[in-house]
């Protein structure tokens, strides 16, 4: 009981931040539901606070310890706190609740029970992962000599790039300052100097907490889009997934960097939506904070979703423009808010990258990847995505989608899920195609991993755009 209630701790302590920068870019007229702005503040929040650490501890004010966590935290509360003060946002109720969407068809008592045995299920399966995740030691690949490790060395040398006296463990294959963005392993720094000393089970269980965010944060974006029960069986589907399930069980990163893409992209889809200039700043600055925070996710972040979440904003603004929805002025001027959110919040670790001569690659400089056709890392990505049941027929019934429902890509929101989705999954077999990371693909260590990402997204397309189709031909 002890551990959960620290857990809770963990995760609620740096959710306020995130909770105040949510409210901050909401203003007076919410666009999030409340609840749904929790899970954001618990996926932002966290993620917020350890680049304000890595930024003060960069200036050398601080040392990993518990005071150097809760110090620039509370500082950065309070300032948040009297800015949203200042401007009414905590002294005024908002403008009346967000709706998300009216039931639009009754259920049968027999089909809510077919619900409730799918959600019985999924929760047997969450437990049963859980379980493993907490009971299993740490002792796998990434898991192990990576995020672990790591949070494990900044906890017992308080410090992000410590002396390690020649030892052969190293945090970078040059022994100095890693390119990885630290988020993940900071978190866990947090959480050992918060429980008192390292416990593996304990460190680990915030892999779970982050894979039953980005479950409550799928359901909520489906929410906006259909009733409960399809929000509930998309769940399902989600959690059906093997290796969705798979890494939300285990200590791995690669939820997290999905939890982070999906609020990114469901921000972007809100924008299209957007029918008036008030919400759409709000989204386009909600937008710009979550793809600050995207960049210190993994390297992947940076170097290949950003570019595509940027490329995606700018077709809506131009959408909306074309439609006359907006001049080009107004356009200017809610864009101009989203990347003065962005850029206040991604700079300071792109300095700190640039200053530091790091990698913006995944874990290679781009530039050292020379260009050649790998037969092998193609047959391998075929196997993967036909053969093996790491996303059960998602790929196929991706596929049958695109054909049957192929002008509903063509228009917002669905373009936004096909152009993010597609072409993130279509550039990452690319680079293990035809460069020298086709080891990695032949050896099912890399693309399997990418795809995890961009998954939610992918089906979150699916069942929309068959939802449609539904209501269509009904």
């Amino acid at each position: 009981m002890t551990t959960l209630l620290l857990l809770a701790i963990a995760m609620l302590v740096p959710a306020l931040p995130g909770w105040l920068a949510l409210r901050l870019c909401e203003g007076r007229s919410p666009v999030l539901h409340r609840t749904e702005r929790i899970v954001w503040s618990m996926i932002l929040g966290p993620s917020l606070c350890m680049l304000v650490t890595t930024m003060v501890f960069w200036t050398g004010l601080i040392s990993l310890d518990l005071p150097g966590f809760l110090l620039p935290w509370t500082a950065v509360s309070v300032v948040l706190f009297l800015v949203a003060w200042k401007c009414g946002l905590l002294r005024k109720k908002p403008e009346g609740p967000v709706v998300l969407l009216h039931e639009s068809c009754r259920l049968s008592r027999l089909q809510w029970t077919a619900v409730a045995v799918l959600m019985a299920w999924t929760a047997v399966k969450l437990g049963a992962g859980a379980f493993n995740l907490v009971s299993t030691p740490t002792y796998w690949d990434d898991s192990f000599n990576n995020w672990n490790m790591r949070g494990k060395i900044f906890f017992v040398t308080k410090d992000l790039l410590p002396d390690l006296h020649g030892e052969t463990i190293q945090l970078s294959s040059s022994g100095g300052t890693s390119s990885y963005p630290p988020n993940v392993a900071l978190t866990k720094a947090w959480m050992a100097n918060l429980y008192g000393t390292w416990n593996d089970q304990f460190e680990n269980s915030v892999h779970f907490v982050w894979f039953a965010l980005l479950i409550c944060a799928f359901f909520f974006t489906l929410r906006r889009f259909g009733g409960t029960a399809l929000s509930l069986f998309g769940v399902y589907l989600l959690v059906s997934m093997p290796l969705m399930l798979l890494h939300g069980t285990n200590p791995y990163a690669d939820v997290f960097v999905a939890m982070h893409l999906f609020v990114t992209v469901s921000c972007l889809l809100q924008m299209s939506l957007a029918n008036d200039h008030s919400s759409f700043r709000r989204w386009c600055v909600l937008f710009g904070l979550s793809a600050a925070l995207l960049t210190f996710t993994k390297n992947e972040g940076t170097a290949l979703y950003l570019p595509l979440c940027m490329t995606a904003a700018l077709w809506i603004v131009w959408r909306k423009i074309v439609r006359g929805m907006m001049t080009g002025r107004q356009a200017l001027t809610f864009v101009l808010a989203g990347v003065a959110v962005f850029t206040g919040i991604a700079s300071p670790w792109f300095l700190y990258k640039v200053i530091n001569h790091l990698s913006f690659g995944n874990g290679k400089y781009l530039s050292d990847l020379s260009l050649s056709f790998h037969a092998d890392a193609l047959n391998a990505i075929v196997f993967q995505l036909t053969r093996e049941a790491n996303f059960l027929l998602l790929p196929f019934v991706l596929l049958v989608t695109a054909i049957a429902g192929w002008k509903r890509l063509l228009v917002l929101p669905y373009s936004i899920l096909a152009f993010i989705g597609m072409v993130a999954g279509a550039l990452q077999i690319g680079i293990f195609v035809f460069t020298a990371l086709a080891t990695e693909a032949v050896m099912q260590t890399g693309l399997a991993r990418g795809m995890l990402h961009v998954s939610p997204l992918l089906l979150l397309l699916v069942i929309l755009v068959w939802n449609d189709l539904w209501k269509r031909s009904a």
